[in-house]
């Protein structure tokens, strides 16, 4: 992508993070920041985002290369897929410098009841607020992408 969006210039990176399956890289197609969606094999630094492999959270003894990339970033998103038990620790937020947002993927393929497991456990984790989409049927994309911004258009750029 040339220049980029504006809100994601210098150290505002978006950062996105979640097991393997959770739809990280899809999310990032989806919200307009890469145009190909293949299996992230490693931490993948785009000029305006950092796409991580879902291993870095599946195994307990990766969870540091997780963190420091974390804190590459101005925002990052802890997904979870609510057809998948969620991975992420308690607090898993306090080892990161930059805001917190979770966000529940593939709503059009959960019942009600998965995406509320998966949104509590997002909390639980340190998520500041949670929100939910699908990067299949665009529902919830505009609205993360507005949260995004706002988020990010307000960072400091000393991070």
């Amino acid at each position: 992508m040339d220049g980029g969006p504006e809100y994601l210039q210098g150290n505002k990176r978006l950062m996105v993070a979640g097991p393997t399956k959770a739809g990280k890289s899809t999310l990032l197609k989806a919200l307009g920041y890469i145009d190909e969606v293949s299996k992230t094999q490693m931490v993948v630094h785009g000029d305006f985002f950092i796409d991580t492999p879902g291993e870095l959270l599946n195994h307990l003894y990766l969870y540091r290369s997780l963190l420091q990339n974390a804190n590459k970033a101005g925002l990052v998103l802890f997904l979870a897929d609510p057809t998948q038990t969620s991975r992420y620790p308690p607090k898993f937020n306090t080892a990161i410098r930059g805001a917190v947002l979770g966000v529940v993927t593939k709503i059009d393929i959960a019942t009600e009841p998965m995406i509320q497991k998966s949104a509590r456990a997002l909390v639980v984790a340190g998520a500041r607020e949670v929100m939910r989409c699908s990067s299949v049927t665009g529902e919830g994309i505009p609205q993360l992408r507005v949260k995004i911004e706002s988020i990010l258009g307000g960072a400091s750029d000393e991070r």
